[in-house]
């Protein structure tokens, strides 16, 4: 059965001028939590129930990298979306997140929040196609995997290398019952061969360190047998709800992918 996801987009509309986080998620966070709660919030989980993306401004997402302050104009409206995993959370409690106040506090200040669009969408494998394309929205943040008992910093590599983004896929997919073979990771740079990209470096301050990744746009060449195609197609499908790499409930690596 495919996992269901409810994806919401607000429209949030500050009362006055304010200067706001440079990971902007946080915002959309404070918008939606003071009226919405749900069990274990709060709670360190491997996958949350709830995502919050930037916030997006004529269409553009907005985050800060600490060379300038962020600030969003009094009324003006600013878009987010939360997706929710519809299995995890109960229908009836995710359909609460349709029902917003028509007023929130940001920072203390008033704003309002008005509900945009919504729908419940299944997480369906990726159209087959020869060829994939993936937008990075938002900066991802892809690790490299640290051998057992080695102590060494986080690093995030700067490019969607193949193998690097089905590990993190097929990790993660674990938690929405999608157990999909290791050995994808093995093929992986034979199976996704990089055919054209535009990917360059991207920074956001998170206080009191910039958390460093990757955005812009990459296409595939599909080159994997049959059986490893279809476990691509689930993991990638998966993607487009659940984002890739790491903190993608604070708005990193969201992602848009098609097929040719």
């Amino acid at each position: 059965m495919e996992r269901r996801f409810l994806r919401a987009t607000y429209a949030l509309t500050p009362g006055r001028d304010l200067v706001v986080q440079a990971l902007t998620s946080r915002v959309a966070k404070q918008a939606v939590l003071q009226w919405f709660t749900y069990p274990g919030a709060g709670t360190p989980q491997p996958e949350k129930p709830l995502k919050f993306s930037y916030l997006h401004h004529q269409g553009r997402p907005l985050w800060g990298d600490g060379e300038a302050p962020v600030a969003v104009r009094g009324g003006e409206a600013y878009h987010f979306q939360v997706v929710a995993d519809v299995e995890r959370l109960g229908e009836d409690l995710a359909l609460r997140l349709l029902q917003p106040p028509r007023e929130v506090k940001i920072y203390g200040a008033p704003a309002r929040l008005e509900l945009a669009e919504a729908s419940i969408e299944a997480a369906a494998p990726l159209h087959p196609g020869r060829y994939v394309t993936v937008r990075f929205k938002t900066p991802t943040l892809l690790q490299y995997p640290k051998p057992p008992r080695v102590k060494a910093p986080t690093t995030h590599t700067l490019y969607p290398q193949p193998r690097l983004l089905i590990l993190n896929l097929i990790q993660r997919a674990r938690a929405y019952g999608v157990e999909a073979p290791l050995s994808l990771y093995v093929y992986a740079p034979f199976d996704l061969v990089e055919s054209t990209h535009a990917v360059r470096p991207a920074a956001v301050y998170v206080g009191p360190h910039h958390a460093v990744g990757f955005t812009g746009v990459i296409t595939y060449r599909l080159d994997a047998p049959a059986k490893r195609a279809r476990w691509i197609a689930q993991l990638l499908g998966l993607a487009r709800y659940i984002g890739v790499g790491h903190s993608t409930a604070m708005g990193f690596g969201w992602v848009e992918i098609t097929t040719q």
